[in-house]
């Protein structure tokens, strides 16, 4: 089974350095997906959202179905595959990285830490960059070699959701840092028994609909599109 790279933010690494990021959230690619049939209140039915192909078979998102093996039954549905899926396969990071011909090590991450080779690596030293290197910045996550990756991952489970299913024990496993939820502010004169407005306790999955808006554009969260959800293990 092939590896594939993954991109993840310099926040995200740090937390999958240090352990408390299990799992990813990636946005379904809906150019060939669509509503394909149902009422209004089904929206929410993966087996509605899909496509059909030339030989008149379904392709849709519920993952019930059968695997596609390249040749079906016409009017029968079958799943589309979770791009970085599936069970067992390993996923290399790609971050935000620079080469450092000046320093005593060769690769330098933004997230912390630096890497000579393979048997020579420090995932926590934050030494500034060598004044000569500094002067290059540092090199985009998509530009990174495998060769250089220090982290691999190995996906235990794949689901699939909409992102706003997320639950607060979920946010947490994304790795985001919890935060006060503004729709749960209770304004003063409410009738919340404690006189002026307070907020609620520290949600993780307010801080996980921020860093989603983050990435996927302003009004991406509200839009609660269907996402693949991976669960994973560290194994590098």
């Amino acid at each position: 089974m092939k590896d594939h790279g993954i991109t993840e933010r310099t926040p995200m690494v740090r937390a999958l350095l240090d352990g408390r990021k299990t799992q990813t959230r990636r946005q379904v690619n809906m150019s060939d997906v669509g509503f394909i049939g149902g009422r209004e209140d089904d929206r929410d039915d993966p087996g509605l959202w899909g496509f059909a192909d030339q030989h008149g078979c379904w392709h849709v998102l519920d993952q019930s179905k059968p695997a596609w093996t390249g040749r079906g039954v016409p009017h029968e549905s079958y799943r589309i595959e979770a791009p970085h899926g599936p069970v067992g396969r390993r996923l290399w990071v790609r971050e935000t990285w620079h080469h450092c011909p000046h320093c005593e090590f060769s690769t330098a991450y933004r997230a912390g830490g630096w890497m000579v080779d393979a048997n020579d690596h420090n995932d926590t030293d934050e030494r500034p960059l060598n004044p000569k290197c500094a002067a290059h910045g540092w090199r985009p996550p998509l530009h990174m070699p495998r060769y250089v990756s220090r982290i691999t991952l190995e996906v235990t489970s794949v689901r699939l959701e909409r992102v706003q299913q997320i639950t607060e024990k979920d946010a947490k496993a994304e790795g985001v840092d919890a935060e006060a939820d503004p729709d749960d502010v209770i304004h003063e004169g409410a009738d919340s028994g404690m006189g002026h407005g307070y907020a609620s306790p520290r949600s993780y999955t307010a801080s996980y609909a921020k860093l989603w808006d983050a990435s996927y554009g302003a009004g991406s969260w509200a839009a609660s599109p269907w996402v693949w959800v991976y669960e994973f293990r560290r194994v590098a």
